[in-house]
């Protein structure tokens, strides 16, 4: 059973697409989706499935005013992409108290002001590099910004502009507190992250539009899925051995975790991106255009996709990763670590589901 679960999630390979195409097919005799009372310029959002309830940190307004001060000294405004005001009305310090409730003060701050940079820097490559199609000039400076992540903060490059310091401060502030495994992991699973949009632009260079399970694929690079993984990971203070991390249990967990709140940002942002921004990179559009539905089909589509990840995700937590446990022989340390692990990751899901549909990025 676990083999079959990790198989329906491990959608490796792009350009095999058309082999897994069964994982987006229109699903027989579904529920129909209720609105959830907020609406968009599209209509009123389906009802997003989340068994897990969001919960706030106590560490709430201290967040806000740490993630406000930080933007200002930091001059993310100098970037020219955001103003204060725009990144407040943001609310990172929500979005990060919701994210990791249980965390302490510091790190709550520290994710609070992660989502200042890291989604700045989406808004930040679209407009220097994506709009103009400048692909050589978007890689020279990931290049560059991949510098800021040395091993050896006494290796630290000096910024030249407001995201380059952005990014060294929060390295330089993370890092220290990272177990091992987590410090060496980082730079990549951030790597992702920032080298993912050039595949979107190399696409629209091409006039090419992927199809909908490659697009998936590379959504969790593009959408930021193992950087938030790591920013979930880095406040629980603990490691685990190797072999936990590379079981397929955790894989297909970490899979989970790195599409959701991507493609259900898909369907939130939907008139924003397409109506006011032009993309087409999107998971409801790319559904129309392949399966040549209307919105309100593609976007049961990929809603019953979402409601399936999260559901595969239950079934691992409740039943995979005990039978990890065991298979590995864990002792009461690292079970607990295990149990802290998929805590943190249905925290975050769970946040991210309420905190999305509410934030005026997306209005």
């Amino acid at each position: 059973m676990a083999e079959a679960a990790t198989t329906m999630l491990g959608l490796t390979g792009p350009g095999m697409g058309l082999t897994r195409m069964a994982a987006f097919a229109p699903a027989v005799n579904t529920e129909p989706l209720q609105p959830n009372g907020i609406h968009f310029g599209g209509g009123a959002l389906p009802e997003f499935y989340m068994p897990y309830p969001a919960r706030t940190s106590p560490h709430l307004e201290r967040a806000r005013t740490f993630a406000a001060d930080w933007t200002r000294r930091i001059g993310i405004a100098r970037a020219g992409v955001w103003t204060d005001h725009w990144t407040d009305a943001q609310d990172y310090g929500y979005w990060a108290a919701v994210s990791v409730p249980d965390a302490p003060a510091a790190a709550v701050d520290l994710v609070a002001a992660w989502g200042v940079w890291g989604f700045h820097w989406d808004d930040f490559f679209d407009d220097r590099f994506k709009r103009t199609r400048n692909i050589l000039a978007g890689r020279a400076y990931v290049d560059r910004l991949m510098t800021f992540l040395p091993q050896d903060l006494a290796k630290m490059p000096a910024p030249e502009d407001p995201v380059q310091a952005g990014l060294a401060d929060l390295w330089t502030r993370m890092a220290p507190n990272l177990p091992p495994s987590g410090r060496a992991a980082f730079p990549g699973q951030l790597g992702e992250f920032l080298y993912g949009p050039l595949w979107e632009v190399h696409n629209v260079i091409q006039g090419r539009s992927p199809d909908p399970v490659d697009y998936v694929e590379m959504r969790r690079q593009t959408g930021g899925g193992m950087f938030a993984y790591a920013l979930a990971m880095a406040g629980l203070g603990g490691d685990l051995p190797a072999a936990v991390w590379e079981h397929r249990t955790m894989k297909a967990l970490g899979e989970i975790f790195a599409e959701v709140p991507p493609l259900r940002n898909d369907i939130i942002s939907y008139d924003k991106e397409i109506h006011r921004e032009g993309e087409i990179h999107n998971a409801v559009l790319i559904t129309q255009q392949f399966f040549g539905c209307d919105r309100e089909r593609a976007t049961s589509i990929v809603n019953d996709l979402l409601t399936g990840r999260i559901r595969q995700f239950q079934r691992l937590a409740a039943i995979e990763v005990p039978r990890m446990a065991r298979e590995l022989d864990l002792d009461a340390t690292d079970r607990a670590t295990v149990a802290a692990v998929v805590n943190a990751l249905r925290d975050w899901l769970a946040g991210d589901c309420h905190w999305a549909p509410r934030c005026a990025r997306y209005r």
